[in-house]
């Protein structure tokens, strides 16, 4: 087990989670009995840049670049003139790739690409309604701010799914009263072909996607205040209609998360008004997408080394909670843990013994702040006194790997209504990271992760100066700068450089891996260890990057062929 005091900035998570909530048994399996998944652990990044071309409506790319809404207006009438105000109202883009070793099959994409820009420039989506509201002659207001911006959902497993998403405001037949409408158009490209992926090539040969994602959708539907009822599900979807099915071109995008499906004009049974909805549908065994477009020992791109790898983030199913709260002589207490049933026993003997220990440890944080308590009570009074302690145990799954959270929070404060005093603040934050595929459940080290006869010392270091440096290279005011950003490590505090890294990899005692990044825990604050290492009471506004980066360990920083994670 694995515990860190940790200072306000925590970070818990590298990424966005998403939690996605299952509701058809048929697709998710038992939950008698753990099944480990056999879907892949891992995606592998594809090895292409990305490039914006910021654009007119009309998709010409801009010349020079236009100032923001705020800029223009802050302008004299001279200034002004020399910028179209459609121009300042309005953002777009498309994408270009470059990397594939292929030239004719880049080029074939890039100009689908820019394709679907111009198809969107002069639309007008048929929304259920919208042309009663827009009339015969609808014009785009010019002076109301709009956009047409394209980015990329998912790269990887040589699958490149882009959406672009437009926002416009009409005028109806020219009058003053305008209408928002926005619609999203996904592209999802083989970029082994150049050629568009259909549903049914995301599935299995022997399983209908379309009558697959009819099933889940129906049965997400039905679990979430019935068939044709006018309520919002979880998912903020509404049927205004009888569903029977999707059709083969059903809108859709390729996502770490899952398989997006988008919901507008097209599909009239679920009300949207006139902008789309989306739901993200989980992968499951039934899908091959994640292995169809990818073999791992043939490479269609120009780099060369090996490419970035992420896990997979599967989905986990949150539907079980403990929770309790009391009131001690004016300190509140507050415990809970959050989790999926559909896990291993022994996880769930796991934090269900956790939940129980915190009555030991909450009687513990109540005697260690009851005197900070009194003190703000004799400032305050019990009206404006505050105390609580909060201890929070959840779960969750990156790959193969499970991570239990246990989280405490202790805090007394007072206020007099103008201004505020912290008496007691404190933090800490345990890991205990699982493999699920393992033939025996235990916590698992932080040298598991790596293969046999890796340098874990000099990994790590060398990820943590990476970090740093990537930080570093984003700050627009660096006043380390002499000719040029000061690179971490090279510079002429090289060698106390050189401490602080020892100092933070000495005092790791926990991680857990993410999708994207190894997060670590550590037994001192990297703000403390700096402090002490660089002699300075206050770490400096241009060094942060020395703090804030250096528990995020992404994996593009190490080499994928040192770890076991990605198997």
């Amino acid at each position: 087990m694995c515990q860190s005091l940790i200072n306000s900035r925590l970070k818990i998570f590298s990424s966005v989670i998403i939690v996605i909530l299952f509701t058809a048994s048929a697709l998710t399996g038992c939950a008698d009995e753990f099944i480990p998944s056999t879907l892949p652990s891992h995606i592998t990044l594809n090895q292409i840049s990305i490039e914006e071309i910021s654009v007119y409506r009309n998709g010409e790319p801009r010349e020079e670049e236009v100032p923001s809404y705020y800029e223009y207006d802050q302008m004299s009438p001279e200034d002004q003139k020399e910028w179209q105000k459609k121009d300042v109202l309005f953002t777009g883009n498309y994408i270009e790739i470059d990397g594939l070793k292929d030239k004719k099959v880049q080029s074939k994409i890039n100009e689908k690409i820019k394709q679907l820009y111009l198809d969107n420039v002069d639309f007008i989506p048929p929304y259920r309604g919208v042309k009663a509201k827009l009339g015969e002659n609808p014009q785009i207001r010019q002076d109301t701010y709009s956009s047409m911006m394209m980015y990329a959902e998912g790269n990887f497993n040589n699958i490149l799914s882009i959406t672009l998403n437009c926002m416009i405001t009409f005028s109806p037949d020219s009058k003053e009263e305008h209408i928002d409408v926005s619609w999203s158009v996904p592209l999802n490209i083989d970029l082994n072909t150049g050629e568009d992926i259909t549903i049914n090539q995301l599935f299995q040969d022997n399983i209908d996607g379309i009558e697959y994602l009819n099933n889940y959708f129906s049965e997400f539907m039905a679990g979430n205040y019935g068939e044709e009822q006018q309520w919002f599900t979880g998912e903020e979807l509404m049927l205004a209609g009888r569903f029977d099915t999707f059709e083969d071109d059903q809108k859709f995008a390729i996502t770490r998360y899952g398989i997006k499906l988008f919901f507008d004009y097209e599909t009239p049974a679920v009300y949207t008004g006139f902008y789309s909805e989306i739901m993200i549908v989980p992968y499951s065994e039934q899908m091959v997408l994640l292995e169809s477009f990818f073999d791992e020992e043939v490479s269609i791109y120009n780099a060369k080394g090996p490419a970035e790898k992420n896990l997979l983030d599967p989905g986990v199913k949150i539907d079980e909670k403990l929770e309790v709260s009391e009131d001690y002589d004016g300190i509140s207490m507050h415990r809970s843990a959050t989790y999926s049933t559909e896990i291993p026993e022994a996880l769930e003997n796991r934090i269900n013994e956790l939940y129980q220990e915190g009555d030991s440890e909450e009687i513990k944080a109540i005697e260690e702040i009851r005197p900070y308590y009194q003190e703000a009570l004799s400032q305050y009074g019990k009206e404006n006194a505050y105390g609580e302690s909060r201890h929070m145990i959840t779960y969750d799954v990156s790959g193969d790997f499970a991570t239990i959270r246990i989280y405490r929070y202790d805090y007394v404060g007072g206020s007099d209504g103008s201004s505020y005093k912290d008496f007691y603040s404190q933090q800490s934050m345990k890991y205990e990271v699982y493999d699920l595929k393992a033939e025996k459940l235990k916590p698992m080290e932080l040298q598991d992760i790596f293969v046999d006869g890796a340098d874990i010392e000099a990994l790590i270091k060398s990820a943590m100066i990476d970090s740093i440096n990537a930080s570093l290279s984003n700050e627009s005011d660096n006043s380390n700068m002499t000719g040029g950003t000061y690179v971490f490590g090279q510079g002429e505090n090289k060698e106390k450089d050189a401490q602080y890294i020892n100092g933070l990899y000495n005092a790791i005692n926990g991680f857990t891996p993410q999708s994207n990044s190894i997060i670590l825990l550590f037994d001192k604050t990297p703000e403390d260890i700096y402090k002490e290492v660089y002699d300075v009471e206050i770490v400096p506004e241009n060094n942060t990057s020395y703090i804030y980066s250096v528990d995020i360990l992404p994996y593009a920083h190490i080499d994928p062929r040192t770890m076991t994670i990605f198997r």
